[in-house]
């Protein structure tokens, strides 16, 4: 059974997506940084490098965009009848929409593209032209038929759409009606660039718990559950348009939840291990490089009677599953080598290939995958995505050179918020003291701002946070006016 699970607080938002009770996905958005991965924008072209092969964009935000200009091939209609003869490259002073790839950072302008797509549930709607109308990996023809008969008229029916995996069981008409719902959308946008001509917003992406819904949720038996009644309200309005037979699996709650349910505070601390025990006894070692990531298969002592192949390919077979997890979970991307036990039989080298290939499908930000070599090497390249629980989370380790990793302080702050929210029930009183370390105590008072204060507030709890300098780090104790704390490390 699938369970997703959505904390909402002031300071941060979490989706957590657990397959039969296992965490499979999580993903974090802090409330202080800019989350615009997605976001569409008019821009205006204010430069061009020649050297970088790229265009810097003003949209309307501090830092300029960075546009490759292979992503910009040419002029992007946003009506049918806007033919542009000119099939030139942009040029300074035009005026294009964009949309974001990656977050802007303190270092880095955030990454657009020209070739925008507009993401539902079972459709992506590509306003581009020059593409195919469906997919051809598609197996759901007969619905995408009924899907190009449905939208034939409409005033963008030259513009593309892929058929997205969710599809393939999904009745045509729901396919038929999210196109539309597609097509209003980007008709909403074109109208916009009509009416106002300058760099700015034309459509924020959906916010994080209606992505991981429509990207993660799957058909038959699921529980939903969230903390936050406009939460609440957006995620069931998704359903109520999208998947109305799934209404009756969301479900209000308060506290955190996640916590409650699977203790999730030792979960996400299990993850910042580097190696990984297999139940076969094996053992998976993830390394991080500048160049690439590095996963080491290593195998079990085997048996006198077993043979070598059978117990390499069942090794194999439990380390790809497993290293497929840890690429979500860590949100590693960027090139990956896997080096796995050596195999002679094709088959079953194959086997293992194939289980990549599939999770592929599944796992958009998968690219090219190599072929399994006779030494057992397999590489992959998987693009970087924001707010995932590793890029926020952990930080190198400093006693260990970088070679491991540790939680953030202001990770372990917000565990702390959650914590107390948490427990809320078991208090005495409505009075908490949080005994921290020095510099969880300075991050303590920074993060603590009035949004918060007047959170807990509404909850009856009153903060006090005190500085204990026998703590060390990320060392803590909370007290609630009880005989023993709730909790700390």
């Amino acid at each position: 059974m699938q369970e997703l699970i959505f904390n909402v607080f002031p300071w941060e938002t979490r989706a957590y997506v657990f397959e039969s009770g296992v965490l499979e996905n999580v993903f974090v958005e802090w409330s202080d940084e800019a989350n615009i991965s997605g976001n569409i924008y008019e821009g205006r072209v204010d430069s061009i490098s020649s050297r970088l092969g790229a265009a810097f964009l003003n949209i309307g935000i501090h830092k300029k965009a960075f546009l490759k200009l292979s992503d910009a091939p040419q002029p992007l209609r946003t009506d049918r009848r806007d033919r542009n003869s000119d099939k030139s490259l942009i040029r300074v002073g035009d005026q294009i929409p964009v949309q974001v790839l990656s977050d802007v950072s303190d270092i880095k302008s955030p990454r657009v593209t020209q070739e925008i797509s507009l993401v539902g549930r079972y459709l992506v709607f590509r306003p581009s032209e020059n593409i195919e109308l469906f997919s051809a990996k598609s197996r759901n023809y007969n619905s995408s038929l009924q899907v190009r008969e449905k939208i034939k008229n409409c005033e963008f029916s030259d513009a593309g759409f892929i058929l997205r995996s969710a599809s393939d069981a999904t009745r045509p008409h729901l396919l038929a009606k999210e196109a539309v719902i597609l097509l209003e959308t980007w008709e909403k946008i074109a109208l916009k660039r009509k009416k106002f001509n300058f760099p700015g917003l034309l459509k924020k992406n959906i916010s994080l718990p209606v992505r991981t819904l429509r990207d993660f949720m799957k058909a038959g038996n699921s529980k939903i559950w969230v903390n936050d009644a406009e939460t609440f309200s957006s995620l069931k309005g998704f359903l109520a348009e999208r998947v109305p037979d799934k209404i009756n699996c969301l479900k209000l709650s308060s506290g955190n939840i996640s916590q409650t349910k699977h203790k999730i505070n030792d979960i996400l601390s299990s993850a910042i291990d580097s190696r990984i025990e297999l139940r076969s006894g094996g053992q998976i070692v993830i390394e991080k490089t500048e160049a690439m990531t590095t996963i080491d298969v290593n195998s079990r002592s085997s048996a006198v009677h077993e043979d070598p192949e059978l117990v390499a390919f069942s090794v194999n077979l439990e380390a790809s599953a497993e290293i497929i997890k840890q690429l979500r979970l860590k949100n590693i991307g960027g090139l990956i080598a896997i080096d796995f036990i050596n195999m002679r039989e094709i088959k079953h080298r194959k086997a293992i290939r194939n289980l990549f290939e599939i999770e592929k499908n599944k796992d958009r930000k998968i690219g090219i995958i190599s072929e399994l070599s006779d030494l057992g090497l397999l590489a992959l390249s998987r693009r970087h995505t924001s707010r995932i629980q590793g890029s926020n989370f952990f930080e190198p380790c400093e006693i260990c050179s970088g070679t491991g990793k540790t939680k953030t302080s202001k990770a372990i702050c917000f565990e702390i918020f959650g914590e107390i929210v948490g427990n809320q029930n078991h208090f005495k009183e409505k009075v908490c003291i949080v005994y921290a370390s020095s510099l969880l105590f300075k991050i303590l008072n920074k993060e603590l701002n009035s949004i918060v204060v007047e959170f807990f507030l509404s909850l009856d709890i009153t903060i006090e946070i005190k500085e204990d300098p026998s703590f060390k780090n990320d060392g803590y104790k909370i007290v609630a006016l009880t005989l023993n704390g709730i909790g700390g490390r």
